[in-house]
């Protein structure tokens, strides 16, 4: 891996440093007018700025290299693919050393991309998970043997791949196999990991792309087809080598386990992304989670539903809008383990495990939601306390673009709230003998509900 690393680099371009070189020199003419002292200075501009160059030509490659290259293939590239595909007949019906033969003869103009789409294709196709080897640890996973069976499990998947691979003549340092953690059938982040999957790198065009067969055998949406690194690390990571993340700050494997498990297509194919879940799995007391989603829905209606998988229930959650996404205030108020599933527009986005190994010290409660707030253009600044107390002072304020008036209900007392752009405002002292505080849109609609207690 080393070595593959290392050849992702390539120096700067002689000619390229030279011309800057000789750039500076033009530009800065009094430092050469010493004969001895001009000399040092010379020595020293000139590794200065082979430092600065080589390391901004490095940085600007790495960004390149980190990434993923554009899937689906051209429609014309893409023809191509499908044509040698459907053309196969008997070839792959024989024996593994006709099929590459196959392979090879067709593939000889091929694009690289184009090669990888043909032998990930034909393997999601054509071989199905062998659960009955799993169970009884008798899968077969070499090549010469799953090619006939046409089933097989992860590492023969990703082997499998590799060696369609190589039949087309793809260089072999440009395959990768890796085995990691996979948050599959039987994953909990509460027991100790121990390796469980196996998938594939390649690299495309000078860029590493990751793929998984065995996870995208059953679906025809390409899930797993270079997916961008960033959404294939919450639920894959490599057991050893943190590079073959392709991530710029790769995460440690407490963090993997902390990362909201998504479901295919709802958060990186629909442009939603998680900003912020790290190191929510052990969590007592307060957490956030701040989701983002692009330009794609800034004018679309959009709703985000936190539910309680299983018992038990002691988490108090608040969700706000914030700038082209939502922030979900947590607080776990009692020891357990807990499961949430996050929806999206009532599509399933994806799970969060968590848990809190002891009773919290100190308790927060955020105000309950009605459904006018939850599905409206909407974020309470303040209070964010369910429990409001008895004779004390407190702002109210939310900031709303889909309200006209405001209003606080406490007993009998309707309070309107100051709107002053699309902020309303309003300060209140909690007073009388009410059990509770309300702030309505209409005379019927309900957004938030406080309790009122004694001190």
């Amino acid at each position: 891996m080393r070595n593959i690393q290392n050849n992702q680099y390539q120096k700067a371009d002689g000619e390229s440093f030279l011309s800057k070189i000789k750039s500076f020199i033009k530009q800065h003419p009094y430092i050469f007018s010493g004969i001895v002292g001009g000399f040092i200075v010379i020595v020293v501009v000139v590794i200065v700025l082979c430092v600065v160059l080589t390391k901004e030509e490095k940085t600007n490659e790495e960004e390149e290299i980190v990434g993923n290259p554009i899937f689906p293939l051209e429609e014309s590239s893409k023809l191509e693919v499908m044509e040698i595909y459907n053309n196969i007949g008997n070839n792959d019906k024989s024996t593994l050393n006709v099929f590459h033969e196959y392979l090879s003869q067709k593939s000889f103009n091929l694009k690289d991309e184009q090669k990888v789409y043909l032998a990930y294709y034909w393997i999601t196709k054509n071989i199905i998970y062998d659960y009955d080897g799993l169970n009884n640890d008798n899968a077969v996973i070499s090549p010469a043997e799953v090619f006939p069976k046409r089933k097989t499990v992860c590492s023969g998947y990703a082997i499998l791949f590799k060696d369609l691979l190589l039949s087309m003549k793809y260089p072999e340092s440009k395959i990768l196999y890796i085995s990691g953690y996979a948050k599959g059938a039987g994953y909990s982040p509460y027991i100790e990991p121990t390796s469980n999957h196996a998938w594939n790198a390649v690299e495309i065009n000078g860029k590493w792309c990751l793929i998984d067969t065995t996870w995208d055998a059953p679906y025809d949406d390409e899930y797993y087809l270079c997916t961008p690194p960033k959404c294939f690390v919450r639920d894959h990571l490599p057991e050893r080598n943190n590079s073959l993340q392709f991530l710029k700050e790769p995460i440690s494997l407490e963090t993997f386990h902390g990362l909201i498990e998504t479901y295919r297509e709802k958060f990186c194919k629909n442009y939603l992304e998680i900003i912020e879940d790290k190191a929510i799995q052990n969590i007592c007391g307060n957490g956030k989670i701040i989701i983002k989603y692009n330009e794609k829905f800034k004018d679309a209606e959009t709703s985000l539903v936190f539910v309680p998988y299983s018992l038990p229930l002691g988490v108090s959650y608040f969700i706000n809008r914030i700038n082209n996404g939502f922030e979900i205030n947590l607080s776990v108020n009692e020891a357990g383990k807990f499961v949430y599933h996050l929806l999206f527009n009532s599509n399933m986005m994806g799970t969060i495990n968590f848990q809190c190994n002891e009773e919290p010290t100190e308790k927060y409660y955020y105000p309950t939601i009605f459904s006018t707030y939850s599905e409206s253009d909407a974020q309470l600044i303040s209070p964010m306390e369910r429990y409001l107390i008895r004779g004390k002072k407190y702002n109210f304020e939310i900031r709303t673009n889909d309200f006209e008036k405001l209003t606080i209900i406490m007993g009998r007392e309707k309070i309107p709230m100051d709107k002053q752009g699309n902020i309303f405002k309003k300060e209140i002292e909690i007073h009388g003998e009410f059990n509770d505080v309300d702030i309505y849109s209409t005379d019927v609609d309900c957004l938030l509900w406080y309790e009122i207690i004694d001190e």
